[in-house]
């Protein structure tokens, strides 16, 4: 695994489950983030080289719970994309 991420709003559907899916072919690991997190298991669950974060990112405490699952993983962000209501 790299030490670069890609981290995707909007990655259980639309326009932000499709970067995230081609985004997955690249090398690196992708942050897929929805506030749906039945949508983000269903479509990530057991994947590799992906990291799924159900949180709303309009709260201060969504915002730290992304930010910290980034940290945990020791990643440096690479893009970020977002997606969120597209």
């Amino acid at each position: 695994m790299s030490d670069v991420c890609h981290v995707v709003t909007g990655a259980a559907g639309g326009i932000g489950l499709a970067v995230a899916e081609r985004l997955m072919e690249r090398q690196g690991l992708v942050v897929a983030v929805d506030v749906n997190a039945e949508s983000l298991a269903v479509r990530f669950d057991g994947r590799a080289n992906v990291l799924p974060v159900a949180c709303d990112l309009t709260s201060d405490e969504g915002v730290r719970k992304l930010v910290d699952a980034i940290r945990a993983r020791n990643v440096q962000v690479q893009s970020f994309v977002h997606a969120a209501g597209f």
